[in-house]
């Protein structure tokens, strides 16, 4: 994935002068960079006619690398997943809005795995795209709940598409895939591989976030342009919702990457 997608608009009416500098878009590693475009390019757009400023979207390599970069405030808007919102809050940010469609991630499997039984994934390597995942959080409590945590292995590194088009292939025994990704695969796909809910609702969706000392016009051009976001529904919103139990876990997270940008 390229570090920079730069989306420079020519509109007429655009003055030399609309702005200080570009619109830094952070909007993290959940994807390939074909989705990005697909999924943000018009809201960005919309983002630089209204406020005569141009958007830039910037992916990050990793999971961690974005974190990084919300933490520090190397940006103007954030991508915050679900998980990470309430705790970002005592980082000086603020929402401008979240989701409102409530959708589900998969454990998706190989055939001679029952993804209904977390059990059977004993000895199993589990592909996921990061330790500061919710996908990865939610199924590392469910594991514990189990008792055969320390009895899965994990492969990070891959991104959701990535993840489901290696299970089918049989390159990976098992992988959590966000639904908007694996409900798109034919069904022909589909039927090569089991698969069961893993989790579902709020935990899944994310939120857009900007610092707490963000114009208002800024604030106003992302709550009057979210139609234009390709993934999911979104929804004006004000302040975070905590996540049971892994907002906590996501909360220690930050702490901890927090004292080591310090060291």
């Amino acid at each position: 994935m390229k570090h920079i997608l730069l989306l420079t608009l020519f509109c007429i009416g655009f003055k030399a002068n609309a702005c200080e500098q570009p619109i830094k878009f952070q909007v993290g590693s959940f994807f390939d960079s074909a989705s990005v475009v697909a999924f943000w390019g018009d809201f960005s757009n919309e983002l630089a006619i209204k406020l005569k400023c141009p958007t830039n979207l910037h992916p990050s390599a990793t999971y961690k690398e974005h974190l990084i970069h919300t933490l520090t405030g190397d940006g103007d808007i954030f991508v915050v997943p679900f998980i990470y919102a309430k705790a970002f809050e005592k980082y000086h940010l603020k929402t401008a809005i979240r989701t409102s469609t409530h959708t589900k991630s998969y454990l998706v499997t190989n055939k001679s795995i029952n993804p209904n039984s977390l059990k059977s994934l004993t000895g199993i390597t589990i592909q996921l795209p990061s330790i500061y995942s919710a996908a990865y959080l939610s199924l590392r409590v469910k594991l514990k709940q189990e008792g055969i945590f320390e009895k899965v292995k994990f492969k990070f590194g891959h991104s959701f598409q990535a993840s489901a088009i290696d299970v089918v292939k049989g390159k990976v025994a098992a992988s959590i895939v966000f639904s908007p990704i694996f409900d798109a695969l034919p069904q022909t796909i589909k039927s090569k591989v089991n698969y069961a809910t893993l989790n579902q609702g709020a935990e899944t969706g994310g939120y857009l976030m900007v610092k707490a000392d963000a114009s208002k016009a800024l604030i106003n051009a992302i709550q009057t342009s979210h139609e234009k976001i390709k993934l999911l529904k979104w929804e004006t919103a004000n302040t975070a919702i905590s996540a049971p139990k892994l907002s906590d876990i996501a909360s220690q997270q930050l702490i901890n990457l927090s004292k080591d940008l310090v060291k």
